[in-house]
C-alpha cells in the first residue's frame, strides 16, 4: 500500500486570502476532506484580521497536510505567486478561500493529466454559489478543443477546477501581478498559446464558485471588463467592443438607488478612452454609435 501511495503524484493547492474568515474553513475542509491524500495546502493570508489565522492555527493543528504564512502581499496575483513558490507537487491546483471542491476533485485531476496525450493542464465544469451555498447556475464552461479565438468572447474556464503539472507553471512563469482581477484569464490565454493541443478537459462537475458581495468579481466590474480587453488586446489582437457593452447592461440593470454612478455616460467614455488602443477603428465606432443611440444612458 504504501508502495501505491509513493507512486502517487503529490498535488499541491494553492489558496490565497484575505479576510474570508467566514468561508475559509470550508474551503480548507473541501481541500483536506479529499479521498486523494497525497495533497498538501498552502494558504497565503494578506495579513487578515478577521479571525482567519485562528482559523488556520486551529486547523493546521488537525492536519500536517495545511501549510500557511501571514504577510501583505500586492494583490492575490502576488499572493499566488509566493504560494507558488512553496509548494511540493509536481501537480498543482488553485482554489480560493471562498470556493470549494467538489468529493473527488483531485482525483479526477491526477487521472486526467496522466492520460495518454499528457496534458499540461486540465479543467471541468463548475457551479456558482451564493453566500450561503445555495447553487445559482453553471459556469459557461466549454471545451478546450476550438480555436483559442473564443477567448475573445470571454472566459469559459471556471478557474477553481484547473489543475495544471509544475512544468506549466516553470514555463509560463509567474502570474501577471499588476493585473488585479483578470490574473487568471491571462494566465489561461498565456497556456493555450504556449501549448497548443496540451490542454485537457475533466467531463465532471470540480468546483463550486461562490460569489457574494465581498468577491472580486462582483465587487469591482470596471476592472473586470478593462483589465479583461486589455489581455485580448495583448494576445489575441483588437478586443471586441461587447466587453464594455456588457458593463454598461451590467450597469443599467442596476436600480438607480444603488448605482455608484450619475453621469453614466460621462463614465463610459472615459472607460473607452483609457481603452482606446485595445479596440481597432469598427470597434470603436461601434461603442460611439450604441451609447448615442441607448436613451438609457
Amino acid at each position: 500500500m504504501q508502495k501505491i501511495a509513493a507512486r502517487m503524484p503529490l498535488v499541491s493547492v494553492v489558496m490565497p486570502s484575505l479576510n474570508q474568515g467566514r468561508f475559509i474553513e470550508a474551503s480548507v475542509d473541501s481541500v483536506l476532506g479529499q479521498g486523494y491524500r497525497r495533497l498538501e495546502l498552502i494558504v497565503a493570508d494578506g495579513g487578515s484580521t478577521d479571525g482567519t489565522q485562528a482559523t488556520l492555527v486551529r486547523l493546521q493543528s488537525g492536519d500536517s497536510r495545511l501549510r500557511w504564512f501571514s504577510e501583505a502581499d500586492d494583490g492575490p496575483a502576488d499572493a499566488l505567486n509566493k504560494a507558488l513558490l512553496r509548494t511540493r507537487g509536481t501537480l498543482i491546483g488553485w482554489l480560493n478561500s471562498d470556493d470549494l471542491y467538489v468529493p473527488g476533485t483531485v482525483a479526477r485531476a491526477v487521472a486526467a493529466m496522466e492520460g495518454a496525450h499528457s496534458p499540461v493542464m486540465v479543467y471541468g465544469h463548475g457551479q456558482h454559489i451564493d453566500e450561503g451555498g445555495t447553487v445559482l447556475g453553471a459556469y459557461p464552461t466549454e471545451r478546450p478543443e476550438g480555436a483559442i479565438e473564443r477567448f475573445r468572447d470571454g472566459c469559459f474556464i471556471c478557474q477553481p477546477t484547473v489543475f495544471f503539472k509544475r512544468t506549466l507553471w516553470q514555463l509560463l512563469g509567474p502570474l501577471d501581478r499588476t493585473l488585479k482581477t483578470a490574473f487568471d484569464f491571462d494566465y489561461w490565454v498565456r497556456a493555450f498559446l504556449m501549448f497548443p493541443g496540451r490542454i485537457g478537459f475533466v467531463d465532471a462537475l470540480q468546483a463550486s464558485s461562490r460569489l457574494h458581495h465581498g468577491c472580486i468579481t462582483m465587487k469591482m466590474r470596471r476592472t473586470v471588463a478593462m483589465e479583461g480587453v486589455r489581455v485580448i488586446a495583448k494576445h489575441l489582437g483588437n478586443a471586441p467592443a461587447h466587453w464594455v457593452l456588457t458593463y454598461a447592461d451590467e450597469l443599467l440593470r442596476m436600480d438607480s438607488a444603488s448605482r455608484p454612478l450619475q453621469d453614466l455616460r460621462a463614465h463610459l467614455e472615459q472607460t473607452v478612452a483609457e481603452l482606446a488602443d485595445c479596440f481597432g477603428a469598427d470597434e470603436l465606432q461601434q461603442l460611439h454609435i450604441a451609447m448615442r443611440a441607448d436613451r438609457r444612458f
